[in-house]
């Protein structure tokens, strides 16, 4: 049973969509719990025999770290231990008892579910390396996983061709969201093929004919193809190819680095452990890649790979680096103990420098991220294991004979190593299957490296544990805290989530009197509270009905306690800091600006600081702080727009707070214009283009036709436009085609021909300007 559930823990990981949803993880959490305790459990009538797992010790500590993270520890320790982490709770710290506790991580239920997954992850390793001890259940797991690879490879290249924007069919995707096969994100269906195409290429091994050595080339490769298992052999052959093709159809450009590497690696490896390197399976492969490319074409690929480099500057352009940049900047303040695993999302925005509008949950480098999150303790923890694991199987890889240990072993050896180098690039660690596949590959690369094939006694060569029989009832008791843990966990989101939908429906109820209905959500809210006791938008969603019932200093302390289990939560801040501001003002700005700074998106905790400044009277205050975050980021502007019309700024005091910037300039055009003022849509367009040399950007071609289109009916200042637009990107055809028909209807026609010629130039394929030239020269030349 134990293994049949393994099995099916195996195939439903990656099948479930990359298990990314609550009711995948849930699931598959369940399933490992369930499989382990079936295994472990004591009352058994097979005798208890427990072998001994590499890496155990760092595994179980960095275990202990992350759930040590959860418990609150007084104030002045947190101070000592974690800076950042205790000035990330500091601005709330004033409306709490002065005896306080807080944890190490600054998002309690984020690290517990985080802690859940590892241990989940951690329990599969041991269940692995007791499970595959067994060479028929190490040959049944390796054949049904290289299957596994080969259908999801098919099936993700079938799916591409016939429905490119779903997942398997199954589910509707938005056009460019990036996925591929069952994930989302095509770089993690990368990363599974990077892990599993090896154990693909150690079957095509194993079944490859053995011809006598001493046979000629020519020999060895007829009997390539007429051998026996040869079938078998230029099977799998192919479907190495096939999975290889579908990471080239992907466009992942991480995901085939790391494949090369995984195999590189795997070859080297062969290489070193025969002392001969394998020609016709090089040949072989080569020859497929070839096929495959050119099947493909490289041009795409290779396309993504020029984004990567400015050919003007010479230097990276991808947009991790910015991303790393940033990230970095945590390190110092969270140093040794880490802000807390699973909250990168929370922390990332304080030390983000750049504009966008994305929120990043993960570093795109898994080695920042546990710098970040685990500090110095989580990432030599996470090493020590990573080293151990390894460790343990070099040893055994090169005194191992069988070929099937050693090709299975070099296998899970190179899968490691591969997804670990993609981890520079990528988040694979995080996802839930791609995590689980890389826990089971530690697992499988133990268990190969031990498990025979022919013996008498012993299966393995893993020591038995002293006392199998406890080590049994450890690893039983474990996976029961581990199901109940998930049960309870899990269940109570799953719980609270319904109570609060509830309260979301009575609150739409129009047949409720408001006093019943307010009552009746708070009830509900505190049930889901109670569920769910460490996600902070319960109180938070409480505090805003005390709010509501007139009961400030109850609204007080909820929305406290909401930001006790999240302090880095901008809304929740911002909400205190507005119910305190009516006693205490100058505190309640320090709290708004504070949830600004901290958010993850900033267009409304932007609009709510600056809008309480002016309610305020602080009207300079305010123009100040739009002043600065606009220069920040221009975007904003759109979302403060109803506010500058609501406080009424003048054309003067707009002048002052828009950056000068054409973008911007022309931004706030396009804003009056819809709002119907005229006046001040042209005095921002005829001076947009003044900004030109402040925009850090390359011009945008609509920037110069938005002002020309707007100066058409002056004449010669559209035609300035045009020539501005031209000097700044002449490149771009239409403004010279636009300028040739201003020529043409003043009747100008050798400068109209010259610019059509020129824009012809750029665009060779454009046939309606050929038809227009070929006319305008046949005009010219009758008399």
């Amino acid at each position: 049973m134990a293994f049949a559930l393994f099995l099916v823990l195996l195939f439903f990981a990656p099948l479930a969509f990359g298990t990314t949803e609550t009711w995948s993880t849930v699931t598959a959490e369940l399933l490992t719990a369930l499989a382990a305790v079936s295994y472990f459990f004591p009352l058994g009538k097979r005798k208890a025999v427990f072998y001994q797992i590499p890496a155990l010790l760092p595994l179980l500590l960095c275990l202990g770290w992350i759930f040590l993270q959860c418990i609150p520890l007084p104030f002045s320790w947190v101070r000592q231990l974690a800076s950042g982490t205790a000035a990330a709770y500091q601005p709330v710290l004033d409306l709490l008892p002065p005896d306080t506790w807080i944890p190490l991580t600054v998002n309690r239920q984020s690290t517990l579910l985080e802690g859940l997954r590892f241990a989940t992850y951690g329990l599969f390793y041991v269940l692995t390396v007791q499970l595959l001890t067994s060479s028929r259940r190490l040959t049944v797991t390796v054949s049904s996983i290289a299957g596994l690879c080969l259908f999801i490879a098919i099936a993700a290249m079938l799916q591409r061709a016939a429905a490119p924007n779903t997942l398997f069919w199954v589910r509707e995707m938005k056009s460019g969201v990036g996925s591929f096969g069952p994930w989302i994100y095509k770089n993690q269906y990368a990363g599974f093929m990077v892990m599993t195409c090896p154990l693909l290429l150690a079957l095509f091994l194993l079944h490859r004919p053995i011809a006598d050595e001493e046979a000629s080339f020519r020999e060895r490769l007829l009997h390539l193809f007429s051998g026996s298992g040869a079938n078998l052999h230029l099977f799998l052959g192919f479907g190495l190819i096939v999975v290889i093709a579908s990471v080239l159809l992907a466009e992942s450009r991480g995901g085939l680095l790391s494949l090369a590497f995984a195999l590189l690696l795997f070859f080297l490896l062969l290489a070193r452990s025969q002392k001969k390197i394998q020609p016709l399976t090089l040949l072989f492969l080569l020859c497929g890649l070839l096929l495959a490319s050119g099947w493909f074409s490289w041009s795409t690929i290779l396309e993504r790979f020029d984004r990567v480099f400015d050919t003007a500057s010479g230097s990276l352009q991808d947009g991790r680096l910015r991303i790393w940049n940033d990230a970095v900047k945590i390190i110092p303040q969270h140093l040794v103990t880490g802000s807390g695993f699973g909250t990168f999302i929370d922390v990332f925005p304080l030390y983000k420098s750049f504009a966008d509008s994305l929120v990043y949950d993960h570093a795109h480098n898994d080695f920042i991220e546990l710098l970040t999150d685990g500090g110095l303790i989580g990432f030599l923890l996470a090493a020590w294991f990573i080293m151990a694991v390894l460790r343990s199987g070099w040893r055994q890889l090169f005194r191992r004979h069988e070929r099937q240990a050693v090709l299975t072993a070099l296998a899970a050896f190179s899968g490691i190593g591969g997804l670990l180098f993609f981890s520079i690039t990528d988040f694979n660690l995080h996802n839930w299957a791609n995590g689980l596949y890389f826990f089971f590959l530690c697992g499988l690369l133990v268990s190969a490296g031990h498990t025979r094939e022919q013996y008498r006694h012993r299966p393995t060569l893993l020591a038995a544990a002293a006392a199998p029989g406890k080590a049994n009832a450890l690893a039983f008791i474990a996976a029961a805290i581990l199901l109940l843990a998930g049960l309870r966990l899990h269940g109570g989101d799953i719980l609270a989530a319904r109570h609060y939908e509830r309260a979301h429906l009575v609150s739409e109820n129009q047949n409720i009197e408001q006093d019943k209905k307010l009552a009746r959500m708070a009830e509900l809210i505190e049930e889901a509270a109670k569920n769910a006791p460490f996600d902070g938008s319960y109180p938070y969603g409480l505090a805003n009905i005390r709010q509501y019932q007139q009961q400030p200093e109850l609204a007080q302390q909820l929305y406290s306690h909401a930001i006790v289990l999240d302090p880095l939560n901008g809304t929740y801040l911002q909400a205190a800091g507005l119910a305190l501001a009516k006693t205490d003002p100058s505190a309640g700005s320090m709290l708004l600006e504070t949830g600004y700074l901290r958010a993850r998106l900033k267009e409304v905790p932007l609009r709510v600081w600056a809008g309480f400044e002016l309610s305020q009277r602080r009207r300079v205050k305010a123009m100040q702080l739009l002043r600065q975050e606009l220069r920040r980021d221009p975007r904003l502007l759109q979302p403060m727009y109803p506010l500058l019309l609501e406080y009424q700024f003048s054309r003067a005091e707009t002048i002052v707070i828009l950056p000068q910037l054409t973008s911007a300039w022309l931004g706030y055009a396009n804003l009056a214009r819809s709002a119907g003022n005229e006046e001040d849509a042209g005095f921002f367009t005829e001076r947009a283009l003044d900004y030109l040399d402040q925009e850090e950007e390359k011009p945008q071609p609509y920037w110069f036709m938005q002002v020309y289109s707007y100066h058409q009916k002056q004449g010669d200042k559209a035609v300035e436009v045009l020539r501005e637009g031209i000097r700044r990107l002449p490149d771009y055809a239409p403004f010279h085609i636009y300028l040739g028909d201003y020529y043409k209807g003043k009747g100008i026609t050798y400068r109209a021909i010259e610019e059509y010629e020129q824009a012809l130039l750029i665009q060779p394929s454009n046939e309606a300007l050929q038809k227009k030239l070929k006319q305008l020269k046949k005009e010219q030349q009758q008399p």
